[in-house]
């Protein structure tokens, strides 16, 4: 304001100056703060992670999602294996540096979408959505024993070999509300520890039997497929009224010191979830190959052999070039070979099968559906995609004879198959009254147990080809 003197002249002014500069570094520092205090109500201080509370907030809300969209969640509870000793002896600052390498470990391993926090002491918890079956758990836990199973170094030098028991609960299975299932995924814990800690366990005996199966079955194929201890039988193919075999299907087998037979319905699906699928399936397509190569040269000159590939192979994107080099390096023509495929595989539109195939059916290759009927069975496919033949799954075959619809189902998918020009092959026949039903439909080929169908030795079928055949 202007200060005048008495004759209303100014002379000088008077005001007052704010530094807003300092108030807003205050504004900002106060709001920092205010964060930083709501971060610490909600997270660990010594791992970022969350904790307790807001834990207890995120389960209740993952839970109340599961429930009104029908998903099923995984719960892990983690308990490092004599974290006391390690406070005990090394001091409580060693303990906090252990605390941190774990959680920075944990974070590593986990998917988007999974909760890690950590309750208190040495104890976390993860939370797994959107669970597609028990074993997702069982895989994350291998995951997690295998993180923290290397050596941890403390800043003061002292090597400290960590280790972790881990409880397993399923939502809804176990609980549906969040004290339930932490109980569940507590006593889970308590019998891992029971089982000698180092490992994990389901709430249930029963899944977690399941899961020690599964990992004893991994490393013991492994083994197996490093040192080819797999074995390949071949169940002869004959087209209906000849007892002359046309060809067959190559079915791979696994006798194991240790477990025994092991069925591919048990062993596939595991080398599919770790990898081993890939090396298994060109194992048997060379394997295969050389026993067409075989037939041909002691005279069965149309011989054929059925692979099966699963939707991996085809996510590589080198299924081609395998196919066709090993044709080449046996000296077969395209038609010596039928790869069977899934009904997924061919909807799929990320495996590129369509692409993949048609190169492959260019080349002289044959393509099967396999297990038709119980999948999704769309006309689009069998009309636009290079498609051969359909085999009718078992499932319906052995239903033949019985009440029911199956026999109309099989007429009616030999009849579609026929109109759209292509074969059809049926599994899984065992006595003569599916025989003659499938023959009186029309259907083109059988596989199965019925009159010496069984799989046996390549060159078993090669003899019973010599043996059937007209003079």
């Amino acid at each position: 304001m202007a200060i005048r003197d008495a004759q209303g002249v100014p002379r000088h002014f008077s005001g007052i100056l704010f530094d807003w500069h300092d108030q807003r570094r205050q504004q900002i520092q106060q709001r920092r703060s205010e964060r930083r205090m709501a971060h610490l109500a909600r997270h660990d201080p010594l791992t970022a992670l969350p904790n307790r509370l807001l834990w207890n907030e995120r389960l209740a809300a993952a839970l109340a999602q599961a429930q009104r969209h029908g998903e099923r969640l995984a719960l892990l509870m983690l308990d490092l294996d004599r974290f006391k000793d390690v406070n005990d002896t090394l001091g409580h600052a060693t303990g906090d540096a252990l605390l941190a390498t774990v959680g920075a470990r944990l974070r590593q391993r986990l998917r988007e979408g999974d909760t890690l926090a950590r309750l208190g002491g040495d104890e976390f918890v993860v939370l797994m959505r959107r669970l597609r079956d028990p074993s997702d758990a069982a895989a994350l836990a291998r995951d997690i024993l295998e993180a923290l199973a290397s050596p941890w170094v403390s800043p003061r030098g002292d090597e400290i070999q960590m280790g972790v028991s881990i409880g397993i609960a399923l939502a809804p299975e176990h609980g549906t509300e969040a004290e339930t299932l932490m109980g569940a995924a507590d006593a889970a814990l308590y019998r891992a520890k029971e089982l000698g800690r180092g490992t994990f366990a389901y709430f249930t005996q029963e899944l977690t039997q399941a899961a020690a199966r599964r990992m004893a079955l991994e490393a013991r194929l492994r083994r197996a497929v490093r040192e080819q201890r797999l074995a390949l039988q071949v169940q002869p193919q004959f087209a209906f009224g000849s007892r002359v075999p046309c060809g067959g299907e190559a079915l791979v087998r696994w006798h194991d010191d240790e477990l025994g037979p092991v069925s591919p319905a048990e062993f596939i699906p595991v080398a599919e979830a770790c990898g081993l699928i890939d090396a298994i399936g060109r194992w048997v397509l060379e394997q295969a190959l050389g026993i067409v190569a075989t037939w041909r040269r002691a005279g069965w000159r149309r011989a054929r052999i059925a692979v099966n590939v699963s939707a991996r192979q085809f996510s590589r994107g080198d299924l081609v070039a395998t196919v066709l080099g090993a044709l080449e390096a046996h000296g077969l023509p395209g038609d010596a070979l039928e790869l069977e495929v899934t009904e997924s595989v061919l909807i799929d539109p990320g495996a590129g099968a369509a692409t993949a195939l048609a190169r492959l059916r260019a080349a002289g290759v044959t393509i099967a559906i396999d297990d038709f009927g119980i999948g999704y069975s769309s006309l689009g496919y069998l009309h636009n995609l290079p498609v051969d033949t359909v085999k009718i799954d078992r499932s319906f075959v052995q239903g033949l004879g019985q009440p029911g619809s199956a026999g109309r189902l099989c007429a009616a998918i030999v009849a579609l198959a026929h109109h759209l020009h292509l074969g059809v092959v049926a599994e899984g026949v065992e006595t003569a009254a599916q025989h003659d039903a499938l023959q009186a439909m029309g259907c083109d080929r059988y596989q199965g147990y019925w009159r010496g169908g069984r799989p046996t030795e390549a060159m078993e079928v090669l003899a019973c080809w010599r043996a059937s055949r007209p003079t």
